[in-house]
């Protein structure tokens, strides 16, 4: 069954079972999910694409408190499951295979950073994250593309919601920052 809290961040799922596809030669893996694109949605989405400061905060602290259930709630439930996939990791970020195709990307990024992240283990925790909580998979108040998804630290997530580029009208200052923290940390417990 749904958890009553999870349900209200997650799309409902009309397969049971993972569908297996072949696409242009791939092994691919499918569900089919609700369509979670209705008024309400794209209305909650319009505060963070063309609200003030104020609508914007409102959209960053739900999302903050739902990060919060969702970590929560969801390392609980997959703590209860037997399935061989609640033991899974969540898909790495500092794969070494990925600085080739940032390079081909053109997008600059701090090397130095990057390793002293890989050597802090900021990815080895047991929480369940989403790991890849870009804007495109928030669909108004719903988390979509769980495909990254699996155990890793929890603040990866909050951070994926604050690197967002239309964020820098906010200007925030480190307190805010702090702020927002704190707020997620109180609503996880």
């Amino acid at each position: 069954g749904k958890h009553p809290v999870l349900a209200q961040y997650v799309p409902k799922l009309y397969s049971s079972e993972l569908i297996n596809i072949t696409i242009d030669g791939f092994k691919k893996y499918a569900i089919i999910e609700e369509d979670v694109r209705d008024h309400e949605q794209q209305l909650f989405e319009q505060l963070f694409l063309r609200g003030n400061k104020k609508q914007i905060a409102y959209y960053l602290s739900y999302w903050i408190k739902a990060l919060a259930q969702l970590h929560h709630y969801g390392t609980e439930v997959l703590e209860n499951c037997l399935e061989p996939i609640a033991k899974k990791n969540a898909l790495l970020l500092l794969k070494d295979k990925d600085k080739a195709r940032i390079i081909a990307s053109g997008i600059t990024y701090d090397a130095g950073l990057q390793s002293e992240l890989a050597s802090l283990d900021v990815e080895n925790h047991s929480s369940v994250i989403h790991q890849d909580l870009r804007y495109e998979n928030r669909l108004g108040k719903i988390a979509i593309d769980w495909g990254h998804s699996g155990r890793g630290n929890p603040m990866l997530d909050v951070v994926r919601i604050f690197v967002d580029p239309r964020l820098e009208c906010m200007q925030f200052t480190e307190d805010q920052y702090k702020e927002y923290i704190s707020s997620y940390l109180a609503q996880k417990r």
